[in-house]
């Protein structure tokens, strides 16, 4: 029906290159049965038929969205295969079928989503219809679709590429999980957006909202009260004020609040803290696939919101003291939030490289965090990444999907030390990163927006300029504890002390006023708790933070029952 064939060509494949008779009809039965209205369906028996069905794909500018391959198929690996695809075409979704009850595999398909030949496996359909196949493939879909398919968007943003301001917009949405569009004031679209709202020639970055509100170069208050985002705590007793909204304060809040405890969360930024910021968390337990920072951290939120666990965004904790049995927090605008009890879950902030010049140009081209919102700013060019633990491994992989070349630069003469395992190896398959060991950054070039560094050989002292167009520094960060009152004790880097810690770095029992002795995670000031990074001894893992909270919440609740 040429008809059928012409409409077809509008949509995007999804491929499938199976080399068992019974198992590729069955997949393509059951592809065809669910997406056929919107995506066309298309089958290879042999990796070699496939690869050439797909090169004619690629040269008549067809989108592939996803593309299965079994795992044995003759003449190559269903890895190998994959791995050509993606030379092919680099942006469809690629997956293993395997076969129902296969344990013999779990080795090659860690291999293949380690080492990037593949993004997932997916258990071959055996009954009609399969839910468990169609959710695999639905989630392949999705994340294709959120680069390959227009967007419901929330906030279009005009502005200056480089401007420090436009990247604070741009990663506030994006941390935020909020969906927006940006467009460089010098593109036609972001020339037309600003005519058609009135704002020519007037500061940026300018705001347009989908009910047609305009913000003109907004702070971030402005802009999350402007999207419905809480700026303000309630005039109330709460039962336990949580600091900060990363793994540990949103782990604390879902269970003090599924647990009956009136509960608020006061985050500075937005949900997630550093471990927001990851692109990919791999050894996080029950994500085979791995899950971004980002969309783990909303997860978090929002069950702590259905919880009822209120938030307060925006807003800086900047004080604490005891009123009597309450508890009083402070905020940077004069607001106080009353509580019964504290969980400090602050984490700890960016460190920065203290060098004028790289620091004069943070956001303009030097970002201290992974920044996942610049990573498709960064096709075609060369980006470096300073650090060598997890963090810095993880931004990396992530930008070397969009950068010509990423560059790390490690103080250090292995990573080995600071990182996991399978990051280095990562790292060390990964064809288009290039680690730079016993190497330092002295300097950048350029003006208003970083154009090159100065880095220094540690073993011979030679200099060189290399031409660079972004910067991430991941060198790790101090506890966000300089506010805290001195009742509350820390060490000499600034992490909170708290239980058996405290009688071992200077604390005076005589100082306690209670009877008994405190509690496992609680400070020097009763009633107060720490959990997650800025706690003394912390190992720096999400696991271990999110651990930290909620058993907070089980001594929250012993502190509660005595007072």
């Amino acid at each position: 029906m040429p008809g059928a064939e012409g409409a077809n060509m509008d949509k995007p494949v999804i491929f499938l290159c199976d080399h068992q008779p019974e198992g590729r009809q069955q997949a393509e039965q059951e592809l065809t049965r669910r997406y056929a209205d919107d995506y066309e369906i298309v089958s290879e028996a042999t990796p070699a038929a496939a690869l050439e069905r797909l090169a004619a794909l690629g040269a008549a500018d067809r989108e592939v969205s996803i593309v299965l391959c079994s795992q044995y198929p003759p003449g190559m690996s269903g890895t190998d295969f994959l791995g050509r695809v993606h030379d092919v075409l680099p942006e469809a979704k690629r997956a293993l079928l395997i076969d129902l009850g296969d344990i013999s595999c779990a080795g090659t398909l860690l291999e293949a989503l380690t080492f990037h030949q593949a993004d997932d496996y997916i258990t071959r359909p055996f009954s009609s219809p399969d839910e468990t196949f169609y959710r695999a493939v639905t989630d392949l879909l999705e994340e294709w679709s959120q680069t390959h398919r227009e967007q419901f968007q929330f906030v279009r943003v005009v502005g200056e590429q480089s401007a420090p301001r436009s990247f604070e917009v741009r990663d506030f949405l994006h941390r935020g999980g909020i969906p927006g569009v940006f467009h460089d004031v010098r593109s036609s679209e972001g020339q037309g957006l600003l005519r058609a709202v009135g704002q020519t020639g007037g500061p940026l970055p300018v705001c347009v909202l989908y009910n047609a509100t305009i913000l003109v170069n907004p702070t971030d208050i402005e802009l999350g009260e402007a999207i419905g985002v809480n700026t303000h705590p309630e005039d109330r007793l709460y039962d336990l004020a949580i600091v900060g909204a990363g793994p540990a304060g949103l782990s604390a809040a879902v269970y003090a609040a599924s647990e009956g405890l009136q509960t608020v969360v006061v985050e500075r930024e937005t949900p997630g803290g550093q471990a927001g910021t990851s692109s990919l968390v791999r050894n996080y337990l029950g994500f085979p696939r791995g899950i971004s920072g980002g969309q783990l951290m909303r997860q978090a939120y929002r069950q702590a919101w259905l919880f009822q666990a209120q938030f307060v965004f925006g807003r800086d904790a900047a004080g604490l003291r005891a009123e009597g049995p309450l508890r009083v927090v402070t905020l940077n605008n004069g607001e106080e939030i009353r509580s019964r009890a504290v969980l400090l879950a602050v984490g700890v902030a960016y460190r920065k490289l203290g060098i004028p010049r790289v620091d004069a140009l943070a956001g303009a081209g030097v970002y201290h965090s992974t920044a996942v919102s610049e990573a498709q700013a960064m096709v075609g060019k060369e980006v470096y990444v300073v650090g060598a633990g997890n963090s810095a491994g993880q931004a990396a992989m992530h930008l070397a999907r969009f950068a010509h070349r990423v560059h790390m630069v490690a103080r250090s003469g292995s990573m080995a030390a600071s990182m996991s395992d399978y990051l280095v190896q990562e790292i060390a398959a990964t064809r288009n990163i290039t680690v730079h060991l016993h190497t330092e950054v002295t300097d950048a070039l350029g003006d208003h927006v970083l154009e090159g560094l100065v880095l220094r050989d540690r073993l011979t002292g030679e200099t060189r300029q290399e031409a660079a167009a972004a910067l991430f520094i991941l060198i790790g960060g101090d506890p966000y504890t300089y506010w805290l009152p001195p009742e509350v004790l820390r060490d000499p880097q600034g992490y909170v002390l708290s239980g058996d810690a405290l009688a071992k770095n200077g604390w005076r029992p005589e100082d306690w006023p209670l009877e008994r002795a405190p509690l496992p995670l609680e400070t020097s000031l009763p009633g107060v708790f720490v959990a997650g990074d800025a706690h003394h001894a912390s190992p720096k893992r999400i696991a271990s933070a999110v651990g930290d909270g909620s058993a907070a919440v089980r001594y929250v609740h012993e502190y509660l029952a005595t007072v």
